[in-house]
């Protein structure tokens, strides 16, 4: 595992956090911890994404030099 991607697992950690929290106490997230998490989520899905599609277009002109 690359360490950006270690970075990024680690980064779903406060995400988690609420929903461990109303799973074992019942405490329901604040509205502003929910933003929170989305921007957190949605970037880890564009960053993703990205990271994908070079993989995938770096495999594609490999293959096809070779």
């Amino acid at each position: 595992t690359s360490a950006t991607t270690a970075s990024i697992i680690a980064t779903l950690e406060p995400i988690l956090n609420p929903i461990w929290v109303f799973l074992v106490i019942g405490e329901l997230p604040k509205p502003l911890a929910l933003v929170g998490g989305g921007i957190v989520l949605l970037t880890v899905l564009i960053y993703n994404t990205i990271v994908t599609k070079e993989n995938f277009k770096s495999v594609k002109i490999t293959q096809t030099q070779t």
